[in-house]
């Protein structure tokens, strides 16, 4: 059967219902109406007319025919629910009943619109009383959805054609009521509300809509004086505020919440600052008012998950010492016992749990309440209240810690609250003076810790931020007590940290390299982790490649730099080289490592600064083994000539730039150009011959001359930044070639300066390097005969075809001075010496072409480049065993000579070479030993009689030393 529609009347409409009028006296219509109750079957169109009579003639019956209405609508609504849930069996609303609740509900608009000031007070009880005695009735109907959810339920009722009549009527009589008596709608709202809930708060939530202000007051202040009047003595608030026997603490709470929720969707500030409101001014009464109600609203905040959260952030900055210490007095007045005040204390523990938004703010100021001494607007706070307080927050940090291992995955608003403030939290960590709080702050980052994936960036932001031992003990402290729950700890916090590390300041990621590197080289005895020196390094191998990466993406950052290889020291020192996995990362560690070296010689770093010791000292240990010592020698080397720019750091000269004035003069042409003179005279030309025609000076042509005067080529930096470099590459290179088991020293480690200090295999390995580096330093020593595998020592007068070959090297040994003191170290193993007896040779052979064109009779002045080179290659010789004693002493004097007998001594000494070759097949652990070898030293021993003979005077001494003896 089709529902009928829902009749909307308004103030303008008017019916006049004829058929309303009964011909019967009002005593018959009294009897009949008593009989008709009795009566079997349902409502019938007659009897409702007949009722709506009465209801028109006789006043005192009102109530009784009003009554017989709400049946009807409650026959009615049963009706539809049966329709709904038995649809094949049950009709629905028969047209009869549609017929009479249209001519009631009529009736009634028609009464309220001539007479709505009388009518509009008993159809409002009647109506609201109604609403509430249907709901109750049909609560149990599988259909109707449950009262938790108000919003549902309200849309199903809304769809009820009988229940949507009915409230019709009560909004029609509200809005007649509510000019001249609001309170008595209110009260009539909120009394079927305390008869009928939960069922009927729909209809509270429904009106409370369109009067949020009243309704949302008067809810709150009914339902604190129903709480008030269960809990403590009675209170006389309001008539209306009568509890029914069904009542408790806990349905009169749900039912006021229930309520203001619904409201909240839709008016939200409302809602909280009727709250608020009613925090600030209590109603009247005794003194103890004020905590009544603020125990009152955090009852009902502990049922109402949306109302806390909205309203956590306004009382957090509404309460001050004032408040606490009053609220403090009134709880001591009551009189309560220890089990009530641990429940308070339980109650706000759940209220701080259970908030969400302004639950960090929350927190915050209740560890404040805490301090001994609070500042700000907790200043003035009673010493009761803060002991109060620091029992509350111990039990907090209990729950939270509970919560936070039962919850670790799943959603609460509280912890993604207080997780997103971590970083506030670890800074008052570390700067917190008091023990206790110390301790909270603690208890509160553990819990943090403990919740899903924050471990890891609250060990990396307290990491970071550290600045004293105390602090890495903090750390160290997190760590225990978060490892054993949250699995790959070190390792997530260490990519965490190195992760940010681009991303940080100077001084901040100055102290993570600093603490991390501190870690490390922490006595394993006094950390208070057991092993975790060895998880730290052995998980700081994961993160390597970023350590190294920084070493040459930091340069402005030298210091970090430094960190990060003394961070990459400590790894290397403690680790295998197969977990080093160097077979892989070799290269672009070594290149870092050789970048950060030349970087510091740049900078002005010495041999003794603590920046270069670290880099000596990483290096030393990535060549523990002459494979690495091999590709470490190799990159420093030939990065010292290959980049300009590192050659020049050694003493290399270039091209001075010109200054604004030459610039001008060769600009102006006041300098002379031979090749553009040149070629000016050969345009003008008159000669036509072949002999003439076409001539161009080579020289003039390459522009090697012709464009003014040379200027002297120079280094850029001074002598002593040269000397100062050159003495930390060859030293670096020293160090690595010893013989090390690594985790030295260096501030005492001392280098003998004797064969079994050194490692022999390391300095064939060098003397490969030096070859490949000068033949590499310019186009010319890689195209033209190469030094590689060159050993042999040919006739000294075949020198002069390699003459502009030997005099490259000759001027690349000046321009780099280390490779001398290399060579001295290559010295003590012969067959690497062998290797490299080309660069000596050389340098002999620009030494004799020297010499043998002086025609000067004086000494050699000591100061001058070929002497000392002459000086050096004699030493080298001798300690090289290429020339056996004495002839290789031959050098001491020749400062005293002339340039052409030192000539002489020189090409003897290369006829000794010639004639007595080094065995390129004995072992390098063997020493060269000339006694062994008989040879007859006479001959060359002669030439140096000769010379000391001539210069008896000065010399005459030596005799003795260049006598052979058999």
């Amino acid at each position: 059967m089709p529902v009928p529609s829902n009749p909307i009347v308004d103030g303008t409409m008017k019916t006049k219902q004829s058929h309303t009028t009964s011909k019967l006296g009002p005593q018959q219509m009294v009897h009949w109406f008593v009989a008709s109750s009795y009566a079997s079957g349902s409502f019938t169109e007659e009897r409702v007319r007949n009722s709506v009579a009465l209801l028109h003639r006789v006043p005192a019956a009102r109530n009784a025919v009003l009554h017989r209405f709400t049946m009807l609508f409650e026959d009615a609504v049963r009706s539809h629910l049966d329709h709904i849930e038995f649809q094949s069996t049950a009709p629905g609303i028969s047209p009869e009943i549609a017929s009479s609740l249209e001519l009631v509900v009529n009736t009634l608009f028609e009464l309220l619109e001539q007479s709505g000031k009388a009518w509009a007070t008993i159809l409002c009880n009647w109506s609201v009383e109604a609403l509430g005695q249907v709901s109750s009735c049909s609560k149990q109907r599988q259909t109707v959805p449950p009262p938790g959810n108000l919003g549902h339920l309200l849309s199903f009722w809304l769809n009820v054609v009988p229940m949507r009549m009915l409230l019709d009527v009560y909004r029609t009589c509200l809005k007649i009521l509510i000019e001249n008596s609001p309170q008595s709608c209110v009260d009539s709202l909120l009394k079927a509300s305390a008869s009928h809930s939960p069922h009927f708060d729909w209809v509270v939530a429904d009106v409370g809509s369109a009067f949020p202000d009243a309704i949302v007051e008067r809810v709150l202040y009914t339902g604190f004086s129903k709480f008030c009047k269960l809990r403590w003595t009675p209170m006389s608030l309001q008539p209306s505020a009568s509890i029914t026997m069904n009542e408790n603490e806990q349905t009169i709470l749900t039912s006021v919440t229930r309520v203001l929720e619904h409201l909240f969707l839709f008016h939200p500030s409302k809602v909280c600052n009727k709250i608020v409101d009613m925090f600030k001014t209590p109603p009247s009464g005794k003194s103890s008012s004020h905590i009544k109600v603020t125990l009152y609203l955090m009852n009902l905040f502990s049922v109402s998950p949306v109302l806390l959260p909205a309203t956590t952030e306004m009382f957090v900055d509404l309460i001050d010492a004032t408040r606490l210490n009053n609220l403090y007095k009134q709880f001591q007045k009551l009189n309560r016992s220890p089990e009530e005040i641990a429940n308070l204390s339980s109650l706000v523990v759940h209220l701080v749990c259970k908030s969400s938004s302004g639950s960090a703010k929350l927190i915050s100021f209740l560890l404040a309440t805490t301090c001994s001494k609070p500042t700000g607007k907790l200043q003035g706070m009673d010493k009761g209240v803060c002991s109060v307080f620091s029992k509350i927050v111990s039990l907090l940090m209990d729950d939270l810690k509970h919560m936070a291992l039962k919850e670790k995955n799943e959603t609460s608003n509280v912890f993604t609250e207080i997780s997103a403030n971590y970083e506030e939290y670890c800074n008052n960590l570390l700067i917190s003076c008091s023990t206790s709080r110390k301790t909270w702050w603690y208890d509160l980052l553990l819990v943090i810790c403990f919740y899903k994936s924050y471990a890891n960036s609250v060990l990396s932001y307290i990491l970071t931020e550290a600045n004293t031992h105390s602090h890495l003990e903090i750390f160290l402290q997190f760590y225990n007590d978060v490892a054993p729950v949250t699995p790959d700890l070190l390792d997530s916090v260490l990519q965490k940290s190195f992760q940010s590390l681009p991303k940080l300041s100077t001084d901040k990621a100055l102290s993570l390299l600093t603490n991390i590197n501190s870690l490390c080289a922490w006595d394993e005895a006094k950390v208070p982790s057991e092993g975790f020196k060895t998880r730290l390094i052995k998980k700081l191998l994961l993160v390597i490649d970023d350590i190294v990466l920084m070493v040459c993406k930091l340069p402005i950052k030298k210091h970090c730099a430094k960190l990060c290889v003394d961070i990459l020291y400590q790894i290397m020192s403690t680790t295998s080289t197969c977990d080093l996995g160097l077979g892989t990362r070799l290269l672009p560690l070594t290149q870092s490592l050789v970048y950060y070296f030349y970087y510091l010689l740049h900078t002005g770093h010495k041999n003794n600064d603590a920046a270069m010791q670290s880099c000596h000292r990483v290096l030393v240990q990535l060549t523990q083994t002459p494979e690495t010592f091999s590709v470490v020698c190799r990159l420093l080397l030939e990065a010292s000539v290959t980049q300009e720019d590192n050659s020049v750091l050694f003493g290399k000269r270039i091209e001075p730039e010109l200054d604004e004035n030459e610039m001008s003069e060769i600009q102006a042409g006041r300098k002379v150009n031979l090749l553009a003179l040149h070629q000016k005279a050969k345009a003008k030309s008159i000669f036509k011959s072949s002999l003439s025609n076409g001539f161009v000076p080579v020289s003039v042509e390459a522009g090697r001359i012709g464009v003014g005067p040379k200027k002297k080529k120079k280094c850029p930096i001074s002598q002593e930044s040269q000397s100062s470099n050159n003495e930390c590459l060859s030293l670096l290179l020293y160090r690595c070639s010893c013989k090390t088991s690594g985790n030295i020293n260096l501030n005492s480690f001392t280098i003998p300066d004797v064969r079994q200090t050194f490692d022999s295999d390391k300095l064939l390995h060098l003397a490969d390097c030096i070859i490949s580096t000068i033949t590499v330093s310019s186009p010319q020593l890689a195209t033209t005969i190469t030094l590689d595998g060159d050993t042999e020592w040919p006739s000294c007068n075949t020198r002069k075809l390699t003459i502009e070959r030997d005099l490259q090297i000759f001027y690349f040994l000046d321009e780099h001075p280390f490779v001398w003191q290399l060579l001295f170290l290559i010295a003590h193993n012969h067959c690497a010496f062998n290797k490299v007896s080309s660069i000596i040779r050389s340098c002999m052979s620009v030494l004799l072409s020297h010499y043998e064109s002086d025609r000067y009779q004086t000494p050699l002045p000591e100061t001058s480049l070929h002497y000392q080179v002459a000086t050096k290659v004699m030493q080298l010789l001798g300690k090289g065993k290429l020339v056996p004693e004495p002839l290789c002493f031959v050098g001491q004097f020749f400062h005293q000579i002339s340039p052409f007998e030192v000539s002489v001594l020189l090409t003897t000494v290369w006829n000794f070479i010639k004639e007595h070759p080094s065995d390129a097949e004995q072992s390098s652990e063997n020493q060269r030993e000339f006694k062994l070898e008989n040879i007859n030293l006479q001959p060359f021993l002669t030439v140096v009689h000769h010379v000391l003979h001539a210069n008896i005077t000065n010399l005459g001494y030596l005799f003795s030393t260049y006598m052979v003896t058999k």
